[in-house]
């Protein structure tokens, strides 16, 4: 009679998998710990013993979500054996830092110019590296970046440097990527809106407001799917949107409201871009 493979089992099974993928993570964030030396430590790890307790009762479905966890068992643990900073530029490079209450002062001060600001509006879908998957915005959020570009703008990979470090942002200041505990409670907490950091007497905030009633991301999400399946009003309806975008961009522009490269501040990606991305997440 064959034996039937139980849940314990498939744990067991993937016990080489685990080693090679925490001396994966041990070796990318630099440190010199050996996996034999780090066992015992993930071991005792709460949330390593809540996997490996539930793993035999993980539905096909539940799997790859099981997988990401324990990956950012590994990430933490790893880092845990290198508690410093090693100026690798990696979460400076991964994305820009979203700016919290506490922050204004930069843009006030023109510590950060406002070209140097990108806001995702509520809607977008961002990869968010602090959770390791795709998440959709329930708030808007500003970052510095620039736009078409996941990095930091202020930061100079040539020297590793970045531009206003004695004057960076709070979620930069609280980065401590063998600590997350500081960053994970800030991230907890409503970042600004580009609402909150732009002057209350700027002319470009009535264009702004008819922007967001007519361009919403979630409007997009909504008419995408019927335009998508071949119905002509709708689809039209989004290339009125799309025209309505760019108008609304030159018409800032023209009246002295804003330059170009302050546009993905002001009203974030263009639609024509992010009828793109929404279209690439559905495919």
């Amino acid at each position: 009679m064959a034996q039937t493979m139980t849940g314990n089992d498939r744990w067991q099974q993937l016990a080489s998998v685990r080693r090679a993928r925490l001396a994966h993570w041990l070796d990318e964030v630099g440190s010199r710990a050996q996996v034999e030396q780090v066992e015992p430590k993930l071991a005792e790890d709460r949330d390593y013993q809540q996997l490996a307790k539930g793993w035999n009762a993980l539905a096909p479905g539940e799997e790859a979500a099981a997988g990401l966890a324990l990956e950012e068992v590994f990430r933490r643990v790893a880092y845990s054996t290198r508690p410093y900073c090693q100026r690798c530029g990696g979460c400076c490079e991964g994305a820009g830092p979203t700016l919290y209450p506490g922050d204004e002062r930069l843009v006030q001060e023109g510590i950060v110019a406002r070209s140097q600001l990108v806001t995702l509006r509520i809607g977008e879908t961002v990869f968010s590296r602090w959770h390791g998957r795709p998440l959709t915005l329930e708030q808007e959020c500003v970052r510095i970046g620039a736009a078409g570009s996941q990095g930091c703008s202020l930061f100079d990979p040539a020297s590793q440097s970045c531009a206003i470090y004695d004057n960076r942002p709070s979620q930069c200041r609280t980065q401590r990527c063998w600590d997350t505990s500081a960053a994970d409670q800030l991230i907890a907490t409503p970042g600004l809106t580009r609402w909150q950091l732009l002057d209350e007497t700027s002319g470009a905030r009535p264009l702004m407001a008819v922007h967001d009633r007519t361009c919403s991301v979630t409007r997009l999400r909504e008419l995408l799917p019927a335009a998508r399946a071949g119905d002509d009003d709708t689809q039209a309806t989004l290339d009125q949107l799309v025209a309505d975008d760019r108008q609304i961009r030159k018409q800032l522009i023209d009246d002295g409201h804003a330059t170009e490269d302050e546009l993905a501040f002001l009203l974030g990606s263009p639609c024509d871009e992010l009828l793109q991305r929404l279209t690439d997440e559905s495919d």
